[in-house]
């Protein structure tokens, strides 16, 4: 895989794409938790909602921490560019060669093209 898919081993990838099955295991085990927890104390409720919040706020906050890697790391390329490749499917009267992309982004573009989306 790590040879097929280079950023794989990137800090910030394998920190990502390897943790989601246990976070989806533990996610799963909180939501029962939770049923059961407040079923037994309902009184809970609240502070289940203070600890949802917190947990939303510090995703929110990491924002910026994760538009600095894409502007900075593997996908800073592709950042760059992605604006001329929105123009270039968007313009379907303009030739796609007027962009300056590479040859696999141009083809990506002319298929796009031709979807009609």
């Amino acid at each position: 895989m790590i040879f097929k898919h280079t950023p794989v081993g990137g800090k910030d990838v394998r920190r990502v794409y390897y943790s989601l099955p246990l976070m989806t295991l533990i996610l799963i085990w909180f939501n029962y938790l939770n049923v059961f927890l407040l079923s037994l104390w309902p009184k809970l409720k609240n502070k289940f909602v203070i600890l949802l919040s917190i947990i939303i706020l510090l995703n929110i906050m990491a924002l910026p921490y994760h538009s600095s890697i894409i502007k900075t790391q593997h996908l800073k390329e592709w950042y760059k560019i992605t604006p001329s490749v929105i123009t270039c499917i968007k313009e379907n009267k303009i030739s796609k060669d007027k962009f300056n992309l590479k040859p696999k982004t141009a083809t990506f573009c002319g298929v796009l093209r031709s979807k009609n989306f």
